[in-house]
């Protein structure tokens, strides 16, 4: 995701961030990223707090199969499955960092299990603003134009 972003959309690293909740997982997408030879910004979001970029991707990292959501999970799984990516400040401290584009990975799923980001996900589904990672970005071998699969306006 971010090496199409800087790579083909031509958006420049300092413009671009990656957030996580987790500093395993800041690491882990660190190596990767150093691994493709990209130089991104990658924080938690506690340590974004005061700065802004113009596009943030946000990672939610917690997952589960869609067979193992319940409808109406017990609290205790919440905890377990959700952990704290459902802490409504550090919701907000993410979603309000980019300036121009922000891209969420996660399992609407899963995360439609916390009332605030089922809101989320509804308002953002109202605006056409929620696609499958597999459609997210379609690629044409020739030219490498990108086409988006939503009525968001383009990066």
């Amino acid at each position: 995701m971010a090496s199409t972003l800087v790579e083909d959309l031509h958006v420049k690293p300092v413009n671009l961030v990656i957030l996580t909740q987790y500093r395993h997982q800041k690491f882990k997408i660190e190596e990767g990223l150093r691994s493709k030879g990209l130089e991104i910004d990658v924080r938690t979001v506690i340590t974004s707090q005061g700065n802004e970029w113009d596009y943030v991707i946000l990672s939610t990292v917690r997952s589960v199969p869609v067979l193992q959501i319940d409808a109406k999970p017990p609290l205790a799984w919440k905890k377990r499955h959700l952990g704290f990516i459902t802490d409504v400040h550090q919701i907000n401290v993410a979603v309000t960092r980019p300036k121009q584009g922000l891209i969420i990975l996660g399992n609407k799923y899963l995360l439609r299990k916390d009332e605030t980001w089922n809101s989320l996900l509804r308002h953002y589904e109202m605006k056409d603003a929620v696609v499958d990672a597999n459609s997210f970005l379609r690629t044409e071998t020739k030219g490498k134009q990108y086409q988006k699969q939503s009525k968001c306006p383009p990066l």
